[in-house]
């Protein structure tokens, strides 16, 4: 069952599910090119994020949310600084709980292995944008490289060495490990 999002609930978001609105049974929801505020993030998009997912409701304080994300991303290579983009397409799985802060669950706490990816949330509400974000953020590669061959920037120069060779002459800097080379030999 594939549903449309709900724009007119008070206070939330056209994108914002509450847990009262989930049933245990699967529900469907596909948005397609939603906008992502990327004003305060540290990647740039290029057009709409596709979200196919499902959520399941695994008790009253608990949802699964499983589906694929789609998005193409902007980000600016480590070494060269040019800009590139690399295309996301991501299986999503999260367990999202909510924890009322009145309430307190004493006893033992029983961990499964499925339960270590538990996002806790601070009201009963799936923000499906802010599990977008967190995905887009997750997939984006921590080296943020052009290409894995990418010479990068002359420290002296600044020339693109992707682009051009520079005349530059390496420095010979005062290396420390230069007295153990000399004894190596």
């Amino acid at each position: 069952m594939s549903n449309s999002i709900k724009a007119n609930r008070p206070g939330l978001s056209a994108m914002q599910i509450p847990f009262s609105e989930i049933s245990a049974t699967s529900q469907r929801y596909s948005l397609d090119s939603f906008d992502l505020d990327t004003a305060e993030e540290l990647f740039d998009l290029d057009g709409g994020v596709n979200l196919d997912c499902t959520l399941v409701k695994k008790g009253e304080a608990r949802v699964l949310l499983q589906g694929r994300l789609g998005a193409t991303v902007h980000l600016r290579c480590d070494r060269c600084l040019r800009d590139y983009q690399v295309d996301l397409d991501a299986p999503v799985w999260m367990v999202l709980e909510y924890n009322d802060p009145g309430s307190w669950h004493g006893g033992e706490i029983d961990l499964q292995p499925e339960d270590l990816d538990v996002v806790t949330l601070t009201e009963p509400v799936v923000d499906l944008a802010e599990a977008a974000r967190q995905q887009i953020y997750m997939e984006i590669p921590m080296r943020h490289l052009c290409r894995d061959s990418c010479k990068g920037l002359c420290s002296q120069c600044g020339a693109d060495l992707n682009r051009q060779k520079c005349s530059c002459v390496p420095e010979d800097r005062n290396n420390p490990f230069a007295a153990l080379a000399a004894l190596k030999k």
